[in-house]
């Protein structure tokens, strides 16, 4: 058999692909944890979207712990959290 490839991701892309799959548990995930992993600053960036989905009751904040209340709407919430990171990291410029 052929040997496995290491895939490498950006840190967005992690950042992104980590959301997703702790947004899936019932303990929700720690962006803290997310932005110590990836040494992204996530927080301010999905800030605006994050109080908004709070706000029509499709997603709860406990301190920096993202967690969803109904899983049947998890798509749908990715996509706007994961928009909001590709909008804030598209209008980034490089320093």
């Amino acid at each position: 058999g052929e040997a496995p490839t290491v895939e490498e991701i950006s840190p967005l892309e992690h950042a992104k692909e980590a959301l997703m799959l702790g947004l899936r548990l019932g303990k929700g995930v720690d962006v803290r944890e997310i932005e110590r992993r990836t040494g992204l600053e996530l927080w301010l960036s999905l800030e605006p979207t994050l109080s908004r989905l709070v706000s029509q009751g499709r997603l709860k904040v406990i301190g920096q712990r993202l967690r969803a209340p109904d899983l049947n709407t998890l798509h749908h919430l990715v996509l706007q959290i994961w928009d909001a990171l590709e909008t804030t990291a598209s209008t980034r410029t490089p320093g």
